[in-house]
């Protein structure tokens, strides 16, 4: 299901976007960075490329062309998003297309206009982003997740009520 962890492939990551995704892609980058994961801006600077590559024609073309296009002298997470509005569009996993030696790990999203749907597809991949990069999945991380959506997207009186009820329940949580 999931590509080996890469050992030690570090924390710095450079965004390579390969085509439209009308912006789409920054909410898979904002979960790297609230992930401790910084972003740099300049191939140079990175331990390793994250390849956005949207499906325009065929996955292997695209992704071809991407790949040809990208830096390739770090190892690579390739992205492979896929434009529809169906959360439940049955694909081909496209890792089984991908054969290039700096593709550590391939994984397939879904998004419709500017945003990352809502799916299974969607969570599977990062959890597989996850499990590659090696991060904690605790309770504690999802609740630390769960803590910043609601600061971000919260209003002031729902905000204090639900980060009261969470700090109540965990200790520690008031450090988040």
């Amino acid at each position: 299901m999931f590509q080996q962890r890469e050992i030690g492939l570090g924390s710095r990551f450079f965004v390579f976007v390969a085509g439209k995704t009308n912006e789409s892609h920054h909410s898979i980058v904002d979960q790297l960075r609230n992930a401790d994961q910084v972003e740099a801006y300049s191939p140079a600077d990175c331990d390793y490329v994250l390849v956005i590559c949207p499906i325009a024609s065929r996955v292997l073309t695209d992704v071809t062309e991407a790949l040809s296009k990208a830096p390739n002298d770090k190892p690579i997470i390739l992205v492979v998003m896929h434009h529809t509005f169906d959360p439940n569009l049955i694909i081909t996993e496209s890792r089984r297309q991908v054969q290039h030696q700096n593709v550590r790990l391939t994984v397939d999203y879904f998004f419709h206009q500017n945003k990352i749907l809502n799916c299974n597809r969607n969570k599977i991949s990062w959890r597989e982003i996850q499990m590659f990069l090696g991060f904690p999945i605790t309770r504690y991380s999802l609740l630390k997740s769960l803590i910043k959506g609601i600061k971000k997207h919260s209003t002031p009186q729902s905000e204090l009520c639900c980060a009261h009820h969470l700090m109540t329940a965990l200790p520690g949580a008031e450090e988040v």
